[in-house]
């Protein structure tokens, strides 16, 4: 499966929408993860769906910059991606 994921995450470029929308629906954990670890840093009254959409949006955005060749694991990537997607989310208000 990881093999797989790898092969998808590296052609997601050249994919229809459908195998797009399968690829980030199998990556929400990874959203969910990093919103899990930033909550907890955060005021309680921050809302987590917000917090969910802007994760998703870095994932997507990690998902049209990745670069194989990099030799980088696309999870840890993307982790990074999501945080920051959610951080500026967060300035931007």
């Amino acid at each position: 499966m990881a093999k797989l994921k790898r092969s998808a995450v590296e052609a997601y470029k050249h994919v229809d929408d459908q195998e797009k929308e399968d690829l980030i629906k199998s990556y929400l954990p990874l959203v969910k993860k990093v919103v899990h670890r930033l909550s907890g840093r955060l005021p309680k009254d921050v809302d987590i769906r917000e917090m969910l959409n802007s994760g998703i949006i870095g994932l997507v955005d990690a998902l049209k910059k990745y670069d194989p060749k990099h030799e980088t694991n696309f999870s840890t990537y993307a982790q990074f991606r999501i945080r920051g997607a959610i951080l500026d989310s967060f300035r931007s208000q």
